[in-house]
């Protein structure tokens, strides 16, 4: 499958998912992302598989507009349509749903606390050897380097933090193929501020070590991953009040949470941070105590697939 909207290759996936579905003749099928659940659902809608369930990580359409935006929500309806079953990774994210009349209640709903499958807190655990109070925050990003992850709202808080003396380094993570992210990392080149760009990692754990707290000023989310990897490793994170966003983050007690698009807004909270490392620590030990206790992995498993497992015949 291709990412993009591309009409005949995407019709040849079609016949390729439907074959695979009726060969197999599964009792469930289960699909995330946008192009995949599309093509999944629809497949197994014209085949008659029994219970289709589209777990739904973020809504493509928010931010776009004109005949983009009627496209992407036409392919989100015809998704919701033909699933059984749409299950949000957050409530925020539930609430776009509502709001865009994609899906509603009772074949909406979302899981827990939120997050398509948890965190493992033992693989994901604080760093042994004690944590900075003192020298440069180490600041970290952690995702694409595109405009919809907030990247320049980072860039610009960044920015106003060193205009006001403030001692940090920023640490970048992630893939670099976007087609804006070249102009990105021409931009961080070209900062005053120390800035470490490193590609994706097959293990983002030594990457998070280095960093005292993970900002993610992002546009649009579902329920963010790596908020909740850096928070089962005792690391707070400044998040954005985006769909999502908002979810992975209790303000003031797990992290902060600031308004979207709102650079001013991101340096002050930074700020704050790298003036009371107590307070870093503290949010970090809140932020793990709520992954190993709401986030676990075989709970939030569990409750995607209730529908699935409750109403599966007896035999299958």
């Amino acid at each position: 499958m291709r990412r993009g909207i591309a009409v005949l290759a995407d019709f040849g996936s079609l016949m390729r998912v439907m074959r695979l579905i009726r060969m197999r003749r599964p009792y469930a099928s289960i699909a995330m992302t946008p192009k995949a659940s599309l093509l999944v659902m629809v497949a197994s809608f014209l085949a008659r598989t029994p219970y289709r369930l589209y777990a739904t990580g973020g809504l493509r359409l928010e931010g776009s507009e004109g005949a983009q935006r009627l496209v992407l929500w036409l392919m989100e309806k015809v998704t919701c349509v033909a699933a059984n079953d749409v299950v949000a990774n957050s409530r925020s994210l539930a609430a776009a749903y509502r709001a865009s009349r994609l899906a509603v209640e009772p074949k909406l709903r979302t899981v827990m606390e939120g997050s398509s499958h948890g965190v493992d807190t033992e693989y994901f655990f604080p760093a042994t050897q004690a944590q900075r109070t003192d020298g440069p925050l180490q600041i970290g990003f952690v995702g694409r380097l595109t405009r919809d992850k907030g990247i320049p709202t980072l860039l610009e808080a960044c920015v106003l933090l060193a205009e006001r003396g403030a001692e940090f380094e920023l640490h970048v993570v992630g893939p670099q193929d976007e087609p804006d992210s070249a102009a990105f990392l021409g931009l961080m080149r070209s900062q005053s501020f120390v800035v470490h760009v490193r590609p994706p990692m097959d293990d983002v754990r030594p990457a998070l070590r280095n960093m005292d707290v993970l900002v993610l000023p992002s546009l649009r989310e579902g329920f963010p991953n790596v908020v909740l990897e850096a928070a089962a490793m005792g690391i707070p994170s400044v998040v954005s009040d985006a769909t999502g966003c908002i979810d992975s983050v209790i303000d003031q007690v797990t992290g902060l949470v600031v308004p979207v698009q709102d650079p001013k807004a991101l340096a002050e909270a930074l700020c704050s941070l790298s003036d009371d490392r107590a307070r870093v620590r503290a949010l970090g030990m809140e932020a793990r105590r709520r992954a190993v206790t709401d986030f676990r992995p075989r709970d939030v498993v569990q409750g995607v697939l209730k529908h699935a497992i409750a109403d599966r015949p007896v035999g299958m």
